[in-house]
């Protein structure tokens, strides 16, 4: 194939001009006169070879003369071809506020400057419009203006910035940013055929060098190789077709052929001298060389040419290029400082002194309320802190006083935060609850503290021995919910469950979530209670499906007919249940039975998950949400669901979206970072 021919000819002109070193004209090490000339004389033919493709441009339009069952061995890319489809500005607008909705920045807040550190690029711009952006059309984010916390402004005009320095410590709300690039409202189309070979645009061009079969190729200026969008194929019988695969390279520009000549002229002279025997020693042949090879020419990528070949799946006469018309499209928007959510309360940020290398506290308006001494210092929640000084090796929890500009240590560990509440623990570690003010709620004598997705409760855990434990339920005011007789508490969505075990029998408390009501009281044998405590999903061989089953074999479910049974087991909360979607045999719909084997949520979810305390998190027409038992919508999100959570050692379910945002069952949105999920 020519485009090859091209590509190793000019690899094999390099090998000849590494006869010249960076710095002086040496052969290599060891070369002798008459080696010199051998050396020499083997690269004559790839010159020739490489001045026959000057003729290229003159070639006649002619049919292919590929093989159509030859397999392609060039180096190919896979490309979507037929003329592109263009987002309307309206459509744009949208995409682009729906971005913006999720790009913030970080502060990095020091002495003497502070950094800002946007998130957003022209590659994220690219994935909304759906389109690559080139050399012409490059996205210019200006930020504008920043809005400080203190209300005070600055006005910028900072260009596609990725970090920012500002000489201040002050903490920055929002920043305005413009953006503005040139986006295509429409293309121009270029055929070329047998009738219609070249194409010129000023000093630039594309040239038709052959079409037939199912190979179109073509050269063209590198500045209209660039503009080209998309392609496709025309068939004799006017049909388009996209392009399969495709290759090109650079083809040398007139620069580089001329000054190959002159290196061929010059490279028989020198023969022509050993010959002759002008030179003693080969130190005068390099030196010959030095003062009269051609002066070097700086080729320009620029104005090299590119050899072009499109492959289609059908044989096409005519050949499609579409070149983009630009409109300049802009966009202002605020985008807000993420780090603002953990000090909202405070107005206080952590700032570092780069000079001296340590960390500090400043107000809003960028001045040290603590000095900065701290070699590690992190905002945990509220007025509270964790770090150390130089001297000490474990963190130690600070509580800010603002108006003493100082941290005074808080007495406890902050070991955890929840909603509200912290969880502390002492020098023995043991553990309790503490308010965000610092007050002691309960105080810390458990083992171990266990927090419930189900509203405000803490259980706390006594270890007796590797085997068995005591624990007391405590409301968000520490007051103690059910009496310390239980073994095991666990906690749904309407109910608590509480189990004591006293001489092989076991004690079991049902009572209410909301009213304490005592529903259960019962004592049953240990091998009874494990029994009769769950359902799980077993098969039925005479009728062919599935039923809830306990363990004892009685069936306390039937099976539905015309759904199955999602889950394996079945604690006493709506299960899920799934049916063949009537549109589409190949996807299924979700829905919701209770106890009684009732369908209370119609099967009309594309996606569906168990549900957690109150709520469960469905999709419809891709959108997700969550309900709750009757069905009705609690919260709806901005993508779909990526993952779900559960963690172990802390009993809670935490939802991931395509979008990186993650929320807990009730759909509050949380602070977890996960990088794998990407934008939609």
């Amino acid at each position: 194939m020519k485009k090859k021919i091209v590509l190793v000819n000019i690899l094999l002109l390099f090998t000849l001009l590494t006869v010249k070193s960076q710095n002086e004209y040496k052969f290599p090490e060891g070369t002798t006169i008459q080696g010199a000339k051998e050396l020499l004389e083997r690269e004559l033919p790839h010159i020739d070879d490489f001045l026959e493709l000057r003729a290229i441009a003159g070639l006649k339009i002619g049919p292919g003369d590929v093989d159509e069952t030859e397999e392609e061995e060039d180096d190919v890319v896979n490309l979507s071809s037929i003329k592109p489809k263009l987002l309307s500005k309206k459509e744009l607008k949208k995409q682009l506020t729906a971005f913006f909705n999720t790009v913030e920045f970080y502060q990095e807040l020091g002495y003497p400057q502070s950094r800002i550190n946007p998130s957003y690029s022209s590659y994220s711009l690219e994935d909304i419009i759906r389109l690559e952006l080139n050399d012409s059309d490059t996205a210019s984010f200006v930020l504008r203006k920043l809005f400080y916390k203190d209300g005070t402004t600055d006005i910028l005009a900072q260009d596609n910035i990725s970090r920012l320095n500002l000489p201040n410590m002050k903490t920055v709300d929002s920043a305005l940013v413009d953006l503005s690039f040139n986006y295509p409202i429409d293309f121009t189309k270029i055929s070329m055929s047998e009738r219609n070979q070249r194409y010129e645009e000023g000093e630039s061009f594309i040239q038709l060098q052959s079409i037939g079969g199912k190979e179109v190729e073509l050269v063209c200026s590198r500045d209209l190789y660039k503009k080209i969008s998309k392609q496709d194929g025309t068939t004799k019988d006017g049909k388009t077709e996209a392009t399969r695969r495709s290759s090109y390279n650079s083809a040398p520009s007139p620069e580089m052929f001329d000054y190959v000549e002159k290196l061929k002229v010059f490279i028989n002279e020198i023969i022509a001298n050993i010959d002759a025997g002008k030179y003693q020693t080969i130190e005068d042949l390099e030196e010959y060389v030095k003062l009269n090879v051609p002066q070097d020419i700086s080729v320009q990528s620029e104005k090299q040419d590119i050899t072009l070949s499109y492959y289609f799946p059908k044989k096409i006469d005519e050949i499609n290029l579409y070149f983009p018309i630009y409109d300049t499209f802009k966009y202002s928007t605020i985008i807000r400082n993420v780090q603002l959510d953990s000090y909202e309360r405070v107005n206080f940020s952590i700032a570092t002194d780069t000079e001296k290398e340590k960390r500090g506290i400043v107000d809003k308006s960028g001045n040290w309320i603590v000095e900065p001494q701290y070699t590690s210092l992190v905002h945990v929640s509220g007025v509270f802190y964790s770090g150390s000084l130089e001297e000490e090796y474990l963190q130690t929890s600070y509580k800010l006083d603002s108006i003493g500009k100082k941290l005074n240590p808080y007495g406890f560990l902050i070991d955890r935060v929840f909603d509200s509440f912290l969880r502390i623990q002492n020098e023995n570690e043991l553990f309790g609850i503490a308010d965000t003010d610092g007050n002691v709620v309960i105080p810390p004598r458990y083992a171990q503290i266990k927090d419930y997705e189900y509203g405000s409760l803490f259980i706390g855990v006594n270890y007796i021995d590797s085997l068995s434990q005591t624990m007391e339920l405590y409301d968000f005011k520490g007051q103690k919910v059910l009496p310390d007789i239980y073994n095991t508490i666990e906690i749904s969505s309407d109910i608590m469950e509480a189990v004591s075990i006293s001489e092989g029998k076991i004690h079991l408390a049902i009572y209410d979530r909301e009213t304490k009501e005592e529903l259960q009281n019962e004592w049953f044998d240990e091998a009874e209670y494990e029994r009769s405590r769950y359902l799980y999903r077993h098969y039925d061989f005479d009728q062919g499906n599935y039923n809830y089953e306990n363990m004892q074999g009685t069936i306390v479910i039937p099976a539905l007919d015309g759904y199955e049974f999602v889950d394996e087991e079945f604690f006493g909360q709506l299960v899920r249940v799934s049916k063949e979607d009537a549109e589409n045999e190949d996807e299924k719909l979700y829905g919701y039975v209770n106890i009684k084997g009732q369908l209370v949520i119609p099967a009309i979810y594309e996606n569906a998950m168990p549900f957690k305390g109150k709520y469960a998190y469905v999709e419809k027409d891709e959108k997700g949400m969550l309900i709750d038992a009757n069905n009705n919508i609690h919260r709806e999100f901005s993508s779909r669901l990526w993952n779900d959570i559960y963690y172990y050692l802390e009993p809670r379910t935490v939802y991931i979206l395509a979008d990186g945002e993650s929320y807990d069952i009730n759909g509050d949105r949380i602070g977890l970072e996960f990088t794998d999920p990407v934008i939609e």
